[in-house]
């Protein structure tokens, strides 16, 4: 059983891990699982966000995406932002940080390894 855990918790393998996995998604462009699951949360926004549905709408998608990450590494969970933790300056939170989330050689480096090896 992975537990989920939160965003500054993760070590930058963890990371490297949840971009990958996130990379995976991304392959194929308007037909990949990524645009499928934006399409399926604009599709149903009202009730993704509406307060008769909201917990249960969006616990069930996050553990559907969840899922199609764990295709590519079954260790894999999506970590929670604990906003409270940058109560006063949301604005300077770790989580805006260009390198945190995303590393754009990891990104050639994920691709070249899918389409040249």
């Amino acid at each position: 059983m992975n537990v989920r855990k939160e965003i500054r918790e993760l070590s930058y393998s963890d990371r490297i891990q949840y971009q990958r996995a996130i990379a995976h998604l991304q392959v194929g462009g308007e037909k990949s699982v990524w645009t499928s699951l934006r399409n399926l949360y604009v599709t149903h926004i009202m009730h993704a966000n509406s307060p008769e549905y909201f917990l249960f709408w969006n616990r069930n998608f996050l553990r559907t995406m969840e899922r199609h990450l764990q295709e590519y590494n079954c260790s894999t969970t999506i970590p929670y932002f604990d906003f409270t933790l940058d109560a006063g300056d949301l604005s300077s939170s770790v989580v805006w940080r260009p390198d945190f989330f995303w590393i754009i050689s990891l990104k050639r480096e994920f691709l070249s390894e899918i389409f040249y090896t």
